[in-house]
């Protein structure tokens, strides 16, 4: 009986039919997995250098298996033959296990009608492909179904790698979903038949096409079990129906509309009436009588601008009303724009008129059939007739006789397998059917193609998409779908990830033709080529679509059996953190960059933003209140700002004592007091800052009294610190800051009520006080001393500036009296073996003065003091040639300088041959360094006896600098301060006990740089940053004076415990003029820098009988202390009048 399994093969042969099998197990995993791999940007760049090198002939190294002019996308179909048809499915079940937790799509779908049987239908895999639009667009939406289906459910936080997202092939769905005759029945409420669903392109049908696509949105979502929270769909379903009635309102208000039943009518009108309206009203006399004749035409004109404003605001909403609800639900359709190149209309604008119009494609082509030959090899290219070469226009115009035809090239006659029989012509593909693929192969590039772009992070998609293809049990739509992806590869040579894997029997021909048919589209799409050969483009083309394509399309391998374990030595699956998890970690991430990060920013910020805005401090950018001018910073604030290093220890002290009263109890009352200053400069040397740095010293000591002392019912006092730029040339911006600042009623005490300082006679002064005077809020001066500081452009004085420092005038004419008649002073006060300095009578003066741009104070207080010396029979300094230098102001003896340069010239000059008695230095601080330096080394006045007299200003540098000048004792230096501490103890009275608070103030903030001593605090040796106590002095009692006044105010109670006087308007006018007449009316204030009273406000309320003290620096006291006061003069209080001799 023979055996019923056959014959038995020999034991060697079975060994080698076994080993073959394996070895063709494993080769084709490796190729199914080679071809599989996405290629990573490493690969690009590689593949980059390979090309650049061999553009210039360089040789090439091949590395990593990887060589110059591998194909990366679109891979080839792997086209797989096994001969058992039993085992065909089994390959496909073993390659969807070979991809692990990336499922692959297939055909035919799970979801779909049955499959042919192979049995029953022999040659079901050789069926022509064809299909209609509905069937093509059933089958791509049947795929979605089940590669959405496909996808592994969720372990805890990790996930498979996200499948490609499918947006444009959804959004193209949807569109095929909407309903054309609902949407005509929202729009017109009826339709009257079938032939009129044709959608328009207008806004009006593009929002109602958003909101049909927003309920089949809604309705996806429940249908994957996506529950959809109450309030959302209410918004949802609210937006929808504003929406449509906002397209309505859009279609009706338009600009053509609104010109032509608005805009020309009125402007016609407008125009015919400004003709019009004049002739008759003159005719009348009317327009004289009425003073019509200059406001007819204004206000037709004001009527017609109106009118247009108006129509512009309106369009204006009406767009902007519409965009969220028409151009943001058309963003998912932008991709249409890409796939323009085959419509049928060309006057489509943008992608929501090409929505519309894919709408309706969809719809009306629905039936419409499309297919693809279904032979392997391309048929044969009909050979181009031979035709004579086209001829030149100079050719014609001359009647020369024309060429004869040439033949085609071989290349071009070349014989081509002939195509199959029975091959059935169709015509043009639909264009809705092309789309299907594009939107397909452009969804799988987003997700997986081979450029990987930034914001698009790779998320585990290191595999290509695999497409697995049952041949022989494919249906004709199936197979329609394949050949079309391969069709559009063809048409548009574009890079897509897609593996099209198939298995099919040895008979069943492939669904993928193996050739490359380029004369099916001899050029890409957009590509003209009507100006070349056409041999030579058809080759052209042919070439790039072999570079892009591959020479086949095919990569058949014969399969011997069905690998045993399809997932062995495969590539691991892989995993991802889900989205929400993802969130979580990059949240925690970058919440602790951000801990990490911030405290550095803070700190390295200012540094890094310096070069670019000096003004930056705490952040990245200015603080509020605070400008920039280059290098220059001004504006105001409450101390959390440092204008200057020489400034931030009292800055800070300030500062504290202003969060002091904010942090007082509720319902303590305060009031705001703006303090003005140069708080800044961009010179290397910062000596301009001692009088500032002083005036903050003695504002915040009289603060810090004030409010320790002031009960439950006098209020507290803020500073408010403003910065008028350097050289006050920002004063009226800074100003201004104030005035805005105070007319705010939303921030109550902190609008200033008052300001005090303006210790510089300059223009920008004077422009700061008339902005404040202009709304009545009172300034008190500390050290300006110029007669017209506050003068008006009017000419009259303003009435709300105080000032209390002594004018120029009485400085001049003191200053004056004492170089006539000389000041004697016995030494009092000096260390044993001191030398005493002498301060005799002169003949002879010359002044020296800065004149500056903007200078007011130098070239006033010249022209003032040669005034008072030569009435009192002084006589100007005279030149060797007997000529009186009248320079600048036109008064004898006056020598103005613009600079160093030109200062050290003048006194070159003065001391060249004869010098004067007495050189009066009427110039600012920082030029004073200079002068005394080259006064002990110039000309005649090294040998001969000169005596050197200041004004005010130069306080600021013998601040720093007196033990400097000390050691000179041949040189001494007199000068005029405001205020000096041996002033009280000059006139027999007990010294004021502010100086040694002050001493003490200033050893806690500056530390040992500072040392407490009765007089004038001196500097060490250089510039050691120390404030100036004179300018100390004034400012103190600036807002002494303002404590005074406010003290007398009469102010209701605070209601409930808030304080309700400065709450509004009527309250703060009521509290500031209060103010300002008890400002007016100080008397009998013996402060520390004297008598303080103010005169007539119709002569700047200058009083005539301010102390003026005449002080010496140099000489080293029993105290240690380098100035001393050798004569005084004025008001030191109400029974000290004119202590010295020689006063005025």
């Amino acid at each position: 009986m023979p055996d019923p399994t056959g014959p038995t093969a020999a034991p060697g042969e079975a060994d080698r039919t076994g080993a073959a099998d394996r070895y063709g197990e494993r080769r084709l995993l490796a190729v199914f997995d080679a071809l599989r791999r996405r290629p990573g940007p490493g690969h690009r760049r590689r593949q980059a250098r390979m090309e650049r090198r061999a553009a210039r002939r360089r040789p090439v190294r091949v590395r990593d298996g990887v060589q110059r002019g591998d194909l990366a996308e679109p891979p080839p179909a792997l086209d797989l033959v096994l001969d058992d048809p039993a085992g065909r499915g089994a390959l496909l079940d073993a390659l969807v296990e070979r991809c692990g937790n990336q499922p692959p799509l297939r055909l035919p779908v799970a979801s779909g009608p049955a499959p042919p049987d192979p049995a029953a239908v022999p040659d079901a895999g050789a069926q022509e492909p064809w299909a209609t639009t509905d069937e093509l667009y059933d089958l791509v939406e049947r795929l979605l179904r089940d590669a959405d289906d496909a996808f592994p459910p969720v372990e805890g936080n990790l996930t498979a790698p996200p499948p490609p997202r499918f947006a444009r092939l959804r959004s193209l769905l949807r569109l095929r979903a909407c309903d054309r005759r609902a949407i005509h029945e929202a729009m017109r409420g009826s339709v009257a038949g079938q032939g009129d669903l044709e959608l328009d392109t207008d806004r009006r049908t593009q929002i109602h096409v958003v909101a049909a696509l927003s309920r089949l949105r809604a309705a996806s979502r429940r249908e994957r079990h996506r529950a959809v929270p109450r309030w959302l769909a209410a918004y949802v379903r609210i937006a929808r129906e504003s929406a449509i009635r906002l397209a309505g309102l859009g279609t009706r208000i338009t600009f053509g509309r609104l010109d032509a039943v608005l805009l020309t009518p009125v402007s016609f009108v407008i125009g015919v009436l400004g003709a019009v309206v004049p002739p008759l009203l003159g005719a009348f006399g009317l327009a004289t009588a009425l003073g019509l004749d200059t406001l007819v035409g204004p206000t037709l004109q004001g009527v017609n601008t109106w009118i247009a404003g108006a129509s512009a605001l309106l369009l204006l909403v009406v767009y902007a009303s519409l965009a969220p609800f028409l151009i943001l639900p058309w963003r998912a359709y932008r991709w249409l724009d890409d796939h323009a190149d085959y419509e049928e209309r060309v006057d489509l604008r943008g992608h929501r008129d090409r929505g519309i119009h894919v709408l309706n494609l969809l719809k009306r082509e629905a039936g419409r059939v499309g297919g693809l030959h279904r032979d392997e090899d391309p048929p044969p290219p009909a050979a181009p007739p031979a035709s004579a070469p086209p001829r030149a226009w100079w050719e014609q115009v001359l009647l020369l006789p024309p060429k004869e035809p040439q033949e085609p090239p071989a290349a071009a006659t070349a014989p081509h397998p002939a195509p199959s029989a029975g091959a059935r012509e169709y015509g043009p593909l639909p264009a809705v059917h092309r789309l299907a693929v594009n939107a397909l192969l452009d969804d799988l590039a987003d997700t997986h193609g081979g450029v990987h772009r930034p914001l698009r992070p790779v998320r585990g998609r290191t595999l290509r998409p695999v497409l697995l293809v049952d041949q022989d049990r494919l249906d004709r739509v199936g197979r329609y779908l394949v050949r079309l992806i391969e069709d559009e590869r063809v048409r548009r040579a574009l890079p897509d990830p897609l593996l099209i894997v198939q298995v099919r029997g040895p008979e069943t021909p492939s669904a993928v033709p193996s050739a490359v048919d380029v004369t099916r589209y001899p050029s890409l799409p957009g590509t003209e080529t009507t100006d070349r050969q056409a041999e030579v483009s058809l080759w052209g083309r042919a070439r790039h679509a072999a570079g892009v394509l591959g020479v086949s399309r095919t990569l058949r391998l014969a399969v011997p059996r069905v690998p045993a374990d399809p997932a062995a030595h495969g590539p691991a699956d892989r995993t991802v953190l889900t989205a929400a998890a993802l969130a979580r970690r990059w949240t925690a991430g970058t919440s602790l960059v951000l801990v990490l990060a911030l405290p550095l920013a803070w700190a390295l910020g200012p540094i890094a933003m310096k070069p670019f805005n000096p003004c930056v401090q705490n952040w990245l950018w200015e603080p509020i209140g605070i400008e920039h001018d280059g290098k220059d910073c001004y504006g105001v604030t409450f101390g959390g700002f440092e204008f200057h290093p020489r400034l931030a220890e009292v800055t800070r002290r300030i500062r504290d004592q202003n969060e002091a009263v904010d942090a007082a109890p509720r319902g303590t009352p305060y009031v705001t007091v703006a303090y003005f200053g140069a708080l800044t400069t961009t010179a290397e040397s910062d000596l301009t800052l001692a009088g500032v740095q002083g005036e903050l010293l003695g504002i915040a000591l009289r603060q810090a009294e004030h409010n320790r002392s002031a009960g439950g019912s006098l209020p507290r006092i803020k500073v408010l610190l403003v910065g008028a730029g350097e050289g006050w040339s920002h004063a009226e911006e800074a100003a201004r800051m104030v005035v805005t600042r105070a007319g705010r009623t939303r921030d109550r005490m902190d609008r200033p009520i008052a300001a005090v300082g303006f210790g510089q006679s300059l223009q920008g002064t004077t422009e700061a006080i008339r902005v404040l005077g202009a709304a009545r809020i009172p300034v008190l001066g500390t050290t300006a001393t110029f007669d017209h500081i506050a003068r008006e452009k009017s000419g009259k004085y303003g009435q709300y500036f105080f000032p209390l420092a002594p004018s120029n005038s009485r400085i001049a004419a003191q200053a004056a009296a004492w170089a006539v008649r000389g000041a004697t002073w016995d030494g009092e006060g000096l260390a044993e073996g001191e030398p005493r300095p002498r301060f005799d009578p002169v003949e002879t003066a010359v002044v020296i003065a800065d004149d500056r741009e903007g200078e007011s104070y130098g070239p006033h207080l010249a022209e003032r003091f040669m005034e008072e010396f030569t009435l009192r029979r002084g006589k100007p300094w005279e030149a060797a040639d007997g000529s009186v230098p009248p320079e600048g102001t036109g008064v004898p003896g006056v020598l103005l300088y613009q600079d160093q340069p030109a200062m050290a010239a003048h006194l070159k000059r003065v001391c060249e041959q004869e010098p004067p008695d007495l050189i009066y230095f009427a110039g600012r601080s920082t030029d004073f360094e200079k002068f005394h330096q080259q006064l002990q080394m110039e000309g005649s006045c090294v040998d001969d006896e000169v005596t050197v007299l200041g004004g005010d200003d130069i306080a600021k540098y013998v601040t720093d600098e007196a033990e400097r000048i000390s050691q000179a004792p041949g040189y001494p230096v007199f000068y005029t301060p405001l205020a000096a501490s041996g002033s009280w103890a000059f006139t027999g009275l007990e010294e004021r006990s502010f100086y040694p608070q002050a001493a003490k103030l200033e050893e806690a903030l500056y530390g040992d740089g500072a040392e407490e001593g009765g007089g004038e605090t001196p500097a060490a040796d250089g510039d050691e940053g120390l404030p100036s106590i004179a300018h100390a002095v004034l400012a103190a009692d600036a807002l002494t004076v303002f404590t005074r006044a406010l003290s007398d105010v009469d102010r209701p109670a605070p209601a409930d415990g808030a304080p309700r006087f400065l709450a509004d308007d009527p309250a703060y006018e009521a509290e500031r003029d209060a103010l300002v007449q008890h400002v007016q009316g100080t008397s009998g204030l013996s402060a520390v820098s004297g008598r303080i009273e103010f005169g007539e406000p119709a002569e700047g309320n200058w009083y005539d009988d301010r102390m003026v003290q005449l002080v010496v620096v140099g000489p080293r006291g029993e105290n240690g202390e380098h100035q001393h006061v050798i004569a005084a003069c004025g008001e030191i209080s109400p029974s000290e009048v004119d202590p010295g001799p020689g006063c005025v």
